[in-house]
């Protein structure tokens, strides 16, 4: 139990250091990304971030120094969720992301880029089993129908599950 509460005091001290994605003020002209999650996480929950990254960006190196997408959080009280309903983004290629699930002791990341188009919009599905010894997770990319009410899936242009 000790443990426990040290690792979600740790990650809720984590989860703070992170910076922010910068608010995109052209929205007409920028994309918009939503996040939903299917996570099989143990009674205490778990915890997805989702944050731009550079080029540089490696499978399991910190990334303290990137912009912070968006937070969802099941059943840690400390953990403050952000931007569960999306945010726009500047569009461009190689825009680059780093999912990372950690729930207990066990952690999840993925990392992807895409093609960030104008005036698009886009679905990031996460999903998965996070438990210690399991750790099996994957990410989707849909982009919005032109008729507006579906997602149809595309591929991501770059894509590495890092617990394989």
């Amino acid at each position: 139990m000790k443990n426990i509460i040290i690792l979600l005091i740790a990650t809720t001290l984590l989860s703070g250091c992170l910076a922010s994605y910068p608010k995109v003020k052209d929205t007409k002209n920028a994309s918009f990304i939503k996040f939903e999650r299917k996570i099989i996480d143990p009674v205490l929950g778990s915890i997805t971030r989702y944050a731009n990254v550079d080029n540089k960006q490696k499978c399991h190196e910190t990334y303290s120094d990137h912009k912070l997408l968006a937070v969802q959080n099941r059943g840690n009280p400390l953990v403050s969720e952000l931007n569960l309903n999306g945010l726009y983004v500047k569009p461009g290629n190689d825009f680059r992301i780093l999912i990372s699930t950690t729930a207990g002791g066990a952690t999840c990341e993925i990392l992807a880029s895409m093609d960030a188009q104008a005036g698009q919009n886009y679905k990031i599905l996460t999903e998965g089993n996070v438990y210690i010894g399991v750790n099996k997770c994957s990410a989707k990319l849909y982009k919005q129908a032109s008729n507006g009410n579906t997602y149809e899936q595309i591929q991501f242009k770059e894509y590495i599950e890092c617990n394989k």
